[in-house]
This record gives structure tokens, C-alpha cells and sequence, in this order.
């Protein structure tokens, strides 16, 4: 009988939730987390079990739950230790939404609030990653190159983030729209998307030549002089705007690779 009851004390379920959370099953262990703060009576381990379920909300992509009981959580501690944690957590929570500002302002205003060396480090990091992510290079060196960062691995991995970030620079869709509508296709090729420039480049030139060829054989009121030239103009007008979105994607798609390797280089 003892042992049944041992099975099912507050300790058990915790220790259950905890195996759940660390298996990544985030929402069987919110169940079992609210089991265990429904029969606690400590004050401090409620408000643990709260932050644990909004961690578990932030894993299953549930943003707002999650920053809902963070803030939650603040209005209930007077903690230093724990208000500097849950804020640093909405700040994560948002870094996760991609609301990069309001990321970047729970941060700045934690980090004279910090007091322990590796929550610090790990806010002064996200704060970087943001930067790198609006393209603001040289704030992220500036901050990267303070203690407690300076020389350490991850300070030296995003470093190279930004190398290569400088020499990959973002497309200007404007400039890939004018360049297709001098040079078919040129847009594209600009956009590194060149198997489609080349496709529209000679897919405008063969259709235009037909219909070119129409007009020297005097037959410019044909029906197929009128078919070819109205898909000349038609791949023409598509090659602009498909410039246009091409480079756009290139950028989309940097920037999606960027941040994979910023949240493996800080170990989100």
C-alpha cells in the first residue's frame, strides 16, 4: 500500500514529468506537471512547475500560452534570481515567434537585471543572434566581444556566422525585375536561380523570333503570329515578376538557413 502511495506522491509525478519533458512529449508532461502544482503546497515549486509548463508550450510551438504563463509567473515572484529567467524566457519565446523587437527588448532591459554568469552569457547571445538576423553586423560584434563572451566557442561560431553572412549578401528584387526586363532571364540567373533565367531567356527569345518571323513573311494578321506574340509578351511580363519573386525566395531561404545555424550555434 506504501509503495502504491509513493507511486502516486507529488515527488513521482514530477520526477515522471521531467522524464516526459526530457523525451520531448511536452504535452503528456504539462498534464503531469499540472497534476503535481494541483497538490502542491510550496509556493516556490508551483511557480517552478508554471515555468517548466511554459517551456513545454514554447517547445509545442504555442507561443502565447507560453508567454501568458511566464508573465503570469512574474506577477507572482519577487525572485530576482527567477524574474531574471522568466524574462529571459519571453524574450526567447518571441526570438521563437521571429517578433525579433520585442525579443530585443525583454533582453536588453534583463541583462542589467542578470546576476548569474550563464544566464547572462546566454541573454547577451540571443541579443547577438538577433542582430545578425536584422542584418546588424557590427552590433553584434560589438556585443560578442564583451565579457562574459569574449573567447569563448560559441563567441568565435557565430563570428564565422558573420563572415559569411558579409559575403553572402541579400538580392535586391528590384534590381533582379530591371535586370529581366534589359535581359531575359538575367533576374533570375542574378537570383542564383539559373536554370530558370536560362529557360526564360530562351522560352521569350523562341516565341518572339516566331512571331518576328511572321512579320517578314508579311503575314503579321495571322493567328499565329498573334498566338506567338502574345506568349512572347506573356513569358515576357512573367519573367519580370518571376524575378522579381525569385529573389525574394533567395533571400526567404538565407535567411531561413541562417537562423538553423544561429539556434544550433547557441543550442536553442
Amino acid at each position: 500500500m506504501e509503495e502504491h502511495i509513493e507511486y502516486f506522491s507529488k515527488e513521482k509525478i514530477i520526477e515522471y514529468a521531467d522524464y516526459l519533458f526530457e523525451n520531448d512529449e511536452y504535452q503528456s508532461a504539462i498534464n503531469e506537471y499540472q497534476r503535481a502544482y494541483y497538490i502542491s503546497e510550496n509556493n516556490r515549486e508551483k511557480l517552478n512547475l508554471k515555468m517548466n509548463i511554459g517551456k513545454c508550450y514554447n517547445y509545442l510551438g504555442r507561443y502565447d500560452s507560453s508567454i501568458d504563463i511566464y508573465k503570469s509567473v512574474i506577477n507572482e515572484s519577487s525572485d530576482n534570481a527567477v524574474l531574471a529567467e522568466l524574462r529571459y524566457q519571453i524574450g526567447l519565446t518571441y526570438f521563437e515567434k521571429e517578433n525579433y523587437s520585442l525579443s530585443e527588448k525583454y533582453l536588453i532591459e534583463n541583462t542589467h537585471q542578470i546576476h548569474e554568469t550563464e544566464l547572462l552569457e546566454k541573454n547577451l547571445l540571443l541579443i547577438s543572434a538577433i542582430y545578425i538576423l536584422q542584418n546588424k553586423s557590427e552590433d553584434a560584434l560589438s556585443l560578442l566581444n564583451n565579457a562574459p563572451l569574449i573567447n569563448s566557442n560559441k563567441l568565435l561560431r557565430l563570428n564565422k556566422i558573420i563572415n559569411k553572412l558579409n559575403s553572402n549578401k541579400k538580392k535586391n528584387p528590384h534590381l533582379a525585375g530591371i535586370l529581366s526586363a534589359l535581359i531575359p532571364g538575367s533576374g533570375k540567373i542574378y537570383s542564383n536561380n539559373i536554370g530558370d533565367g536560362v529557360y526564360s531567356f530562351l522560352s521569350i527569345i523562341g516565341t518572339g523570333y516566331i512571331a518576328y518571323s511572321e512579320i517578314q513573311n508579311g503575314t503579321a494578321d495571322s493567328v499565329k503570329f498573334l498566338a506567338f506574340g502574345i506568349l512572347s509578351c506573356t513569358f515576357y511580363l512573367g519573367n519580370i515578376y518571376g524575378s522579381y519573386l525569385a529573389s525574394h525566395l533567395y533571400n526567404k531561404k538565407m535567411q531561413d538557413e541562417l537562423l538553423i545555424k544561429i539556434k544550433e550555434c547557441i543550442e536553442i
